[in-house]
């Protein structure tokens, strides 16, 4: 007789049965692997998936009932790595999926024999999300005299495959002067604005999976026409830009000086008021005038007023617009050595504003050095009128309504 390999063990009596039916060796049974897993979800090639998710597959069958656990295999490369072995589940939840991003993953079942069957490799991707809003670059913020064709610039996250663009007159975008929703690059350049003009400009960031919300608005102003001083009624006035805005520099001193105690009268002759009836402080402050002289006694929408021609009195929409540009402060607004402490000027704005004190209504004089106020030519009612109030002691500046018949400094602004 032949010897005997060796062999796993076998039953003594299974042996003796194979020899007593004249093999010489013994038969043993085969030990199979398990089936490979079939996949259930998510589907091969599935689009639009969430970032968290779970990866299944039916339970494998072994031919001998041994135990089978799993290896699962999961990455971004089409050959993925281990990642998790001996599961006994037939499901596995990858962690910390990213958007936009495509998987593959495979399972392979093995049993205690160390027999295994492979699944195929899968793939899916996670869906996208729309783009974050784009950072604007420039012109930056609250730039002023700029071109009237100026080229925006932006930036945005990889997300992003075109962009929309919107230039406006209104901070609320209510209108546009410009509007292009197919740009598919980060540049622009917008002609045919108008000088000095306050202009708003946003961006939006679009891509196949939605649109983003609209940038913060900057804002910027086209540079005006300013002359360096202009010849008025005798006295030359030097003028300064803001925000593309061209203002008088100083105050306006124009017209004949009558008493405190007398109001201005539609006589055809332009009067002025100087503080405490002293010439010296019309030389130093300009002139105070009650509103109704200062437009000449006609409706404020011919807001020229005392004013010469291609000028006029501001509105209060423009102050606000003056406003913006200083970021409301009034301590840029003031003339160095105007104000103390907190409300220092620094004339940071070129505007050089005089703390000028006010003709009260009852025909006293008061506050120079310790406030002053410039007319707008926007009315509040029949017998009031919006100024803008600056203060000694602090750098808040305010546009408050002022009694017409009070005497306030004026400031011309380029149309």
């Amino acid at each position: 007789m032949k010897a005997l390999r060796p062999l796993p063990f076998v039953p003594p009596l299974l042996t003796l049965f194979l020899i007593a039916c004249g093999e010489d060796e013994p038969i043993l049974p085969v030990n199979s692997a398990p089936s490979a897993p079939v996949y259930v979800e998510p589907a091969n090639g599935a689009g639009g998936q969430s970032t968290v998710i779970d990866l299944r597959w039916q339970p494998s069958v072994d031919p001998d009932d041994d135990p089978v656990t799993y290896e699962v295999f999961f990455g971004t490369a089409p050959g993925p790595p281990l990642i998790d072995a001996h599961r006994v589940s037939t499901w596995f939840t990858p962690p910390a999926l990213l958007n936009s991003t495509t998987y593959y993953w495979k399972v392979i079942a093995r049993d205690d024999h160390g027999h295994t069957s492979s699944g195929q490799v899968w793939s899916f991707t996670t869906a996208g999300i729309p783009p974050f809003p784009p950072t604007l670059l420039s012109p930056q913020n609250a730039a002023v005299g700029l071109a009237t064709a100026p080229t925006f610039s932006w930036a945005a996250d990889s997300h992003a495959t075109a962009y929309a663009v919107q230039v406006s007159t209104v901070r609320g975008f209510t209108t546009t002067v410009f509007a292009d929703s197919g740009l598919t690059g980060t540049t622009r350049q917008v002609v045919g604005l108008d000088s000095a003009t306050t202009y708003y400009w946003r961006v939006q960031a679009i891509n196949a999976y939605g649109t983003s919300a609209w940038s913060a608005p900057w804002f910027f102003s086209t540079a005006v026409a300013c002359p360096a001083s202009v010849e008025y009624g005798g006295t030359t006035y030097s003028t300064v830009v803001i925000g593309g805005q061209c203002w008088f520099r100083e105050n306006l001193a124009l017209g004949t000086a009558i008493p405190g105690t007398t109001n201005q009268t539609n006589n055809f002759i332009v009067e002025k008021y100087c503080y405490e009836d002293d010439p010296d402080f019309c030389s130093y402050y300009g002139g105070l005038y009650q509103w109704n002289e200062l437009m000449v006694f006609v409706p404020a929408d011919l807001p020229r007023g005392l004013c010469p021609l291609g000028w006029h009195v501001p509105s209060v929409q423009e102050c606000e617009t003056l406003l913006e540009v200083v970021d409301s402060d009034g301590n840029a607004l003031k003339a160095s050595g105007q104000g103390t402490g907190g409300g220092a000027g620094t004339n940071t704005s070129g505007f050089a504003a005089l703390l000028a004190g006010y003709r009260f209504e009852n025909g006293g004089f008061g506050d120079a050095a310790a406030r002053g106020g410039f007319w707008t030519s926007t009315e509040t009612g029949a017998s009031s009128a919006y100024g803008l109030h600056l203060f000694a002691t602090h750098g808040s500046v305010y546009l408050l309504s002022s009694g017409r018949s009070a005497g306030l400094s004026v400031r011309c602004l380029k149309d």
